[in-house]
């Protein structure tokens, strides 16, 4: 996906200092319209003392947000909350992660999340009911973990998304 193939969102433009300040934090961010009004954001933490993301930083470009990737992080389900104010989330990267069924209430709202990368967390069945009222949802990766095929199929079946993964037996 480049640039251009992302429209300008009902989003306020970021002040450079902001940015500078949230990339300072070891948060990439990567502007995906003309516009910079949308980001992909990167968290990853380089101090091994501390290994999950503030994501308390990203509160000013809340609505910035168009792609999210904590994977790899020691993000946890309460953390998640403030992606409830991330109404332009159209991307969740959360492989490798802790986060369980808990987590994906935070996500109910996202009226534009289309993927949403689950592989390795501890989501099972119960987790993917929060999502199946997302008009949006094209895409979920749930390889790893305790989503069951009849689990995937109901959410393919409310939402048209494709659950791609192997599926836990019941």
């Amino acid at each position: 996906m480049t640039r251009l193939d992302i429209p300008a969102a009902e989003a306020p433009p970021v002040d450079p200092k902001t940015l500078a300040t949230l990339q300072r934090r070891f948060i990439v961010l990567r502007p995906l319209n003309n516009e910079h009004t949308l980001f992909e954001a990167v968290l990853r933490s380089t101090d091994p003392d501390y290994p999950k993301p503030e994501l308390e930083l990203l509160e000013p470009i809340t609505a910035n947000i168009h792609t999210l990737d904590l994977a790899r992080t020691e993000v946890t389900d309460t953390d998640l909350a403030i992606l409830a104010r991330c109404g332009n989330l159209a991307v969740l990267r959360l492989a490798g992660t802790p986060v369980a069924d808990a987590a994906m209430g935070h996500l109910k709202g996202l009226a534009s999340l289309r993927s949403i990368n689950l592989t390795g967390t501890q989501i099972t069945d119960t987790g993917l009911l929060e999502l199946e009222n997302l008009p949006a949802l094209e895409e979920v990766f749930v390889i790893g973990t305790g989503v069951t095929a009849a689990g995937a199929g109901r959410l393919e079946q409310a939402t048209g998304a494709v659950v791609r993964g192997a599926f836990r037996e019941p």
